[in-house]
C-alpha cells in the first residue's frame, strides 16, 4: 500500500468509544531500522476521516472494553487499517494531561468529552535526526520541539536522565552487536525483540 501512515488512539467500554484521537506520524523512530515502522515521536492532533467510526464498529462488534492503539495508511482513496494494539500505547500522550480523560482512566462517568493536545518526546526526537530520520530544515520539526514535552518536567527531570542513560546503553549494545543504534531503539522502545 503507498500512503502515509498515521494512529488512532482511544478508550472504550462495553465496545463504545469514549475518547479517540488521530495524529500523523512525521517523526518516527526506528523508521530506518529493520523492525518496521518504527514508533511516534511527535503527537500532533489531525482528524482522519472515518477512523473514529472505524473504531466505533470494530470495537462494538467485540464490546471491547480498554485502551487502543489503530495504524493507518492514507491515501486518496481514504484509510485503511494496517495495525491494531488493543492496549495502552504512545498516542496516550495526546490526552494525559487532560482531567476528564484521567477520570475516565478511573473508570468514572464524565460528560466532559477529553480534548486531544499537541505533544512531543524531544529525546526521541534528537535520536531521529542524529539517526538522520529527521531532518532540521523540516519544518514540522520546529512545531514539534515547541509542543509539550511527554518527558520533562522542571519539578522532575529524573526521565530525562535515565533517557539519556538508556540511550548511552543502547548505544554501547549496538556497537558491540556491530548492529545500527536505530534497531536495538526501536527494539527498546517496542518491547519486540526480533
Amino acid at each position: 500500500m503507498i500512503g502515509s501512515v498515521a494512529s488512532s488512539y482511544g478508550i472504550c467500554r462495553n465496545g463504545k468509544v469514549l475518547v479517540h484521537g488521530d495524529y500523523g506520524n512525521d517523526f518516527v523512530v526506528g523508521a530506518k531500522s529493520k523492525q518496521g515502522l518504527g514508533a511516534s515521536s511527535s503527537y500532533q492532533p489531525t482528524v482522519l476521516p472515518g477512523s473514529r467510526e472505524f473504531a466505533e464498529i470494530l470495537f462494538g462488534s467485540l464490546a471491547y472494553s480498554g485502551q487502543y492503539g489503530l495504524d493507518y495508511i492514507v491515501n486518496d482513496r481514504g484509510i485503511s487499517c494496517i495495525e491494531c494494539n488493543p492496549r495502552a500505547t504512545s498516542g496516550i500522550h495526546l490526552f494525559e494531561r487532560d482531567r476528564s480523560f484521567g477520570d475516565l482512566m478511573l473508570g468514572k462517568s464524565t460528560n466532559d468529552q477529553p480534548r486531544a493536545s499537541a505533544s512531543s518526546n524531544h529525546l526521541q526526537l534528537l535520536q531521529c535526526l542524529i539517526s538522520g530520520e529527521a531532518s532540521i530544515a523540516d519544518p514540522k520539526l520546529i512545531k514539534a520541539l515547541l509542543s509539550r514535552d511527554v518527558l520533562f518536567r522542571f519539578r522532575d527531570p529524573r526521565p530525562v536522565l535515565a533517557f539519556r542513560t538508556m540511550l548511552k546503553q543502547i548505544t554501547f549494545e549496538a556497537r558491540s552487536q556491530q548492529r545500527p543504534v536505530a534497531d536495538l531503539f526501536f527494539e527498546d522502545l517496542a518491547c519486540e525483540p526480533r
